[in-house]
Parts: C-alpha cells; structure tokens; sequence
C-alpha cells in the first residue's frame, strides 16, 4: 500500500462513528454542496461517496481518487479511465450491487479496501448501517462487489 493511500485510510479511520444530525445532515454532504457541485443542497443525501471525495480533497487526492456523490458516476469515471478491475486490494475501492446484478449502473455504495482475507473484504464505509447511518469499519463478502478500482499519484493502476 502507497503511503499516500496509508494516509488516505488514516484520515477516514479518524472519523469512525461519525452519524447523521437531524434530517439526515452529513458535514460531508454540506462540504460537497459547497465545494465541488453548487446546483444543489447534498447535506441530507446519501454520503458514502461524499465521504471518500472529502477525504481524498482533504489530502489533495482528487486527481486520482474522484470526487463524486453518485457511485454510478464514480465507477463510470474509473472504468473510462481503464482503471476497473474485480481484485480488491488494500487501498482500492470497492463498489457494491446489493442487487447482485454486477452492472454498472445498478451500483448502491463504495467503500475502501483496508485488508482481504481469502473471499473477506474489510473495509471503510460512511452512510452505512441503515437506521443511524454512520461511518464504519465493514466485514464483507467478496460477492456482492461489483468491481474494484485504484489509481496510483504516478497513474491508472489497474486490478483485475
């Protein structure tokens, strides 16, 4: 694992716990509304890739990690960019299909890679556990992901 992706999961384990406010508000939907789309108010939206794009603006990481708040878009952009791959890694994030149907465009949530063990992904995730949404530590099979994608500073790092 890079270093820069060893501070990238550094800064997104610092805010384990982290839950909604009243209606849904998310600090990481607030900063996407106003930093990287302004036609609209994500504070009370679906945060789990609001919460990697926070992160990766955080450390200047932009160019290599996204910045999104629609996981279709985000999967769209690594595989465009030849960067899709169904090996997670350490470091690569992970996008998921609860649906099972490993369709880009059915894409639900995204997380990133912290260690695989055999078909056990572990994982960082915001706006997970339904009732109080949170950011967490997760234990996931492998099967419900439907690709992987990772881009080193010096370039596209494909896997898979």
């Amino acid at each position: 694992m890079t270093p820069e992706t060893q501070k990238l999961i550094k800064l997104l384990e610092s805010h384990l716990g982290y839950s909604e406010g009243k209606g849904a508000y998310t600090k990481f939907g607030d900063w996407y509304g106003r930093t990287v789309e302004f036609d609209a108010d994500y504070s009370g939206a679906p945060w789990c890739d609001m919460f990697l794009s926070w992160a990766a603006h955080k450390l200047g990481y932009e160019e290599w990690v996204g910045q999104f708040a629609y996981t279709v878009a985000h999967a769209e952009w690594f595989k465009k960019n030849d960067a899709w791959g169904h090996k997670p890694k350490p470091g690569a994030l992970v996008f998921y299909d609860w649906g099972g149907s490993n369709d880009i465009d059915n894409i639900d949530h995204v997380g990133i890679v912290t260690k695989v063990v055999g078909d056990t992904i572990f994982t960082i995730e915001g706006n997970i556990d339904g009732a109080s949404p949170s950011a967490r530590s997760a234990t996931r099979a492998r099967s419900p992901a439907t690709g992987t994608r990772r881009r080193s500073r010096s370039g596209w790092r494909r896997r898979g």
